[in-house]
C-alpha cells in the first residue's frame, strides 16, 4: 500500500475507489487477485499502516459477500486467509467481531472449495489456509477439522510443492501453536 486504499502491484499503481473497486474487472484479473490476497498486512512496515489495514479489511468484509468476485477464487481466498491470520497474531487486526465472522465464513467457503477441486494448481495455499485457520480456531470441532484436513492434505504433497515462505510460515505457526505438528518431511 502506498496511500489509504492506493495499491500497486505490477508496477501499477491504483486507487481504491470505494467498495465496488473490489470488482473492478477492467483493473484484470492478476491485478484483482493481488489486490484480494492482503499481502500488504505483513509486509514490511506494516505497523505504519495498522489503521490504514483495518479500515480496508473492515471495507473487504462489508463489500464481498459470501462466494461473490473475485476474492473467492482459491488463489486469492487461501492467501487472505492466512495474510490476516498472521496479521491478528503479529497485531490484534482483527478485533472486530465482523472481521472474525467473516474469516470464519471465508474458512467455511475454502473447505468446500478443497472437496470439490483440490488438485487444480493451488492444493498447497488451500492446506496451508486450513491449517492456519484450524490452529487459529482451534476451541472447536469446526476448526479442529479444518486442522485435520489442512494436515492431511500437507502430507499428501512433496516437500518441492511448498515454498520457503511455506515452510517459513508453517514453521512459525508451531512456534504460535506447540501441539502442531507437520507431516514428516515437511519441518
Amino acid at each position: 500500500m502506498t496511500a489509504p486504499r492506493a495499491f500497486s502491484f505490477q508496477g501499477i499503481e491504483r486507487v481504491l475507489p470505494d467498495s465496488r473497486g473490489w470488482h473492478h474487472q477492467p483493473w484484470g484479473e492478476d491485478w484483482m487477485g493481488q489486490l484480494h490476497r492482503f499481502d500488504d498486512l505483513n509486509a514490511a512496515d506494516a505497523d505504519q499502516r495498522q489503521g490504514w489495514h483495518r479500515a480496508l479489511v473492515l471495507n473487504w468484509t462489508l463489500a464481498n459477500g459470501p462466494g461473490h468476485g473475485p476474492g473467492w477464487a482459491a488463489p486469492s481466498l487461501a492467501p487472505r486467509i492466512v495474510n490476516w491470520i498472521k496479521w491478528d497474531l503479529r497485531c490484534g487486526g482483527l478485533a472486530n467481531e465482523t472481521t472474525l465472522r467473516s474469516l470464519v465464513v471465508q474458512v467455511r467457503y475454502l473447505r468446500q472449495f478443497f472437496s470439490r477441486h483440490w488438485r487444480d494448481g493451488s492444493a498447497p495455499d488451500v492446506a496451508k489456509a486450513l491449517i492456519f485457520a484450524g490452529s487459529y480456531f482451534g476451541d472447536n470441532r469446526e476448526s479442529r477439522a479444518w486442522l485435520r484436513k489442512g494436515l492431511r492434505a500437507l502430507g499428501t504433497l512433496a516437500p518441492t510443492d511448498l515454498s520457503t515462505e511455506d515452510l517459513r510460515d508453517l514453521a512459525l505457526l508451531s512456534l504460535v501453536y506447540p501441539d502442531l505438528h507437520p507431516p514428516h518431511g515437511h519441518r
